[in-house]
């Protein structure tokens, strides 16, 4: 039997968990409100952030780091800078944080909880989400009975993002014709 290998997030993870743990950071992180212990693990660490992505960067800036899950599984990492709340992912795959939120508000017929970044989602105890693809957003959140956003800023990009005509193929019919 092999011995256990977390994936590269999850290590990424764990280390800035463990920084965040340390009690140099504890009244930082107490005076904006975010929990010490909880789910999910979330961390800081440094980070330079490209358009796209983040990259650890032990003398970048100082950013909190959130898992983004789907289902049981760890997609991707999202770092959110504590002093312009950018956030960038990881990888590239994560859409939205609190996934597991979109479902259990359809079920429960209850509206949706949408939070402007990942610093405000944790400080609401991860009850909701974080849109970080705007264009995925129709199609994630399409079934949810309302959407309650933090901010007329992040209610008037999903507004956008709904009422945007989604691109598509050309959609032909097959003549029976070879070309």
């Amino acid at each position: 039997m092999r011995p256990y290998r977390p994936s590269p997030l999850l290590r990424e993870l764990h280390q800035a968990t463990l920084l965040a743990r340390r009690p140099l950071f504890a009244e930082t992180l107490r005076a904006f409100g975010l929990p010490l212990l909880g789910r999910p693990l979330w961390g800081l660490s440094g980070v330079t952030a490209g358009p796209e992505f983040y990259q650890p960067d032990e003398e970048g800036i100082t950013a909190a780091i959130v898992p983004a899950f789907e289902r049981p599984h760890l997609v991707d990492l999202v770092a959110c800078a504590f002093a312009t709340r950018a956030m960038r992912t990881r990888k590239g795959i994560a859409t939205v944080l609190g996934h597991e939120w979109i479902d259990d508000a359809f079920l429960g017929n209850e509206p949706l909880a949408v939070y402007d970044n990942a610093l405000t989602w944790l400080r609401g105890g991860c009850r909701g989400v974080v849109v970080l693809d705007c264009q995925a957003a129709p199609l994630l959140l399409r079934e949810a009975p309302a959407l309650v956003c933090e901010s007329p800023a992040t209610a008037r990009r999903l507004t956008e993002a709904f009422e945007r005509p989604r691109p598509h193929p050309p959609v032909l019919v097959h003549t029976g014709e070879k070309q």
